[in-house]
């Protein structure tokens, strides 16, 4: 009933259909033919990400990928800034995977596989991609994920052994860490590199975690418990550089009548923060409702600025103000929207942008307005426009 190539036809088949009215049997069968519809919808989407990479700030075709195009394949799909890049990067990645884009356009394998195929040949040559490929794809879409990273990996082993020692060394030029907040007031800490590296990371935390004194819960949680003892051990140094909000450590945002928030992570619930306002390691910064930020238009501090000003659009303006993107407003830069000196070094011609968005805005083509204090519209080469406002409409900080 639901048989045959992912195309139009079965799209339409598939709407009509009254999924309350299958069988056990044709209701697997209709999920198996959504799975496939799904994936050639992917690749027609892949097709596209492609040609959009080479594409100028002109709308030209070049021979090469544009810097700035996985901006605005973000701005255009609300996604993150990670989640565009690797969006793209499968996309170009494909180009050199036939096999691979001929299978998730015939629906016999879907994206994250075809993500994960493409993410383990990135660095190879062409042809010992196409090998690596050949060993694989038989099998690729009757294995999980897992079981597939497994196969790259031995394939990539036995064909291109010299590789795995380039990886290596991409590993450690790679090496990073990454935050990530899932909203219910958890977060996650994750790092990435040479895989000895992160085993003597764990080793430390695990030696930490079997000798803290006092230590209750599982070992798991005992090992997250010797990550912050480290961390509080850390902060306590006296030495340590300052940022704009004074020595490091948290941040928490406090309003009345509305919940406190942690800077950079979002609210957190009223027992939380009464733990946090007694934690030497916290800063509490009140941020009281007013109609608008202050205007300093009548006191030009040249182009540097202030640190009480600074610290009012950082805590306005939350995160990087390009769409998508949460980048701490204070690991930002503090952009000019209209350049100085023809704009003003003033909380209303002030905006918090990410490096790379700030690169983005004085390089890529794109042009920033701030009607309103707070409110930025974005321009895309393209000419679409993408507007921004500030995450709470109602409370401006009190920065005094």
């Amino acid at each position: 009933m639901f048989e045959g190539e992912p195309d139009p036809a079965l799209a339409a088949k598939l709407a009509v259909a009254d999924v309350t009215r299958l069988d056990g049997d044709a209701l697997v069968n209709y999920l198996r033919a959504t799975h496939r519809l799904l994936a050639w919808v992917q690749a027609l989407q892949l097709d596209a990400v492609t040609e959009l990479a080479y594409r100028d700030d002109h709308d030209r075709r070049t021979d090469t990928v544009d810097e700035f195009a996985a901006a605005q394949l973000a701005a255009a799909l609300t996604l993150s800034g990670w989640s565009a890049d690797r969006l793209q990067s499968t996309a170009l990645g494909l180009e050199h995977l036939p096999g691979t884009k001929a299978a998730l356009r015939a629906g016999t394998l879907d994206l994250p596989r075809a993500q994960v195929i493409a993410e383990a040949t990135m660095s190879l040559e062409e042809a010992t991609a196409r090998a690596v490929e050949d060993r694989v794809l038989p099998h690729a879409g009757q294995q999980t994920r897992a079981q597939l990273d497994r196969s790259l990996t031995r394939a990539v082993h036995a064909l291109a052994p010299v590789t795995m020692v380039e990886q290596a060394q991409v590993a450690a030029e790679d090496r990073c860490t990454w935050l990530t907040h899932d909203g219910t007031g958890a977060s996650t800490f994750a790092v990435r590199g040479p895989t000895h590296d992160v085993l003597r990371l764990h080793a430390a935390v695990d030696a930490v975690a079997r000798t803290l004194e006092l230590a209750s819960g599982s070992l798991d949680q005992r090992r997250f418990d010797a990550c912050t003892h480290v961390a509080n051990a850390i902060l306590d140094h006296p030495e340590l550089p300052s940022t704009r909000f004074g020595s490091p450590g948290l941040v928490l945002l406090t309003t009345p009548g509305q919940p406190a928030e942690l800077l950079g992570a979002g609210p957190v619930t009223d027992n939380v923060a009464a733990r946090l306002i007694d934690d030497p390691h916290c800063r509490v910064v009140p941020a009281t409702p007013a109609p608008k930020p202050p205007c300093q238009h009548e006191h030009d501090p040249g182009y540097s600025v202030p640190a009480t000003t600074a610290r009012h659009v950082i805590l306005r303006d939350r995160t990087c103000r390009f769409p998508g993107c949460r980048q701490p407003a204070h690991r930002c830069d503090m952009d000019h929207t209209t350049p100085y000196p023809v704009g003003p070094t003033c909380a209303c011609n002030l905006g918090a942008l990410c490096r790379h968005h700030h690169r983005l805005k004085t390089l890529g083509g794109w042009k920033l307005e701030q009607p309103t204090p707070g409110h930025f519209t974005w321009t895309a080469p393209t000419g679409h426009h993408y507007r921004v406002a500030p995450d709470d409409e109602d409370a401006w900080p009190d920065t005094g």
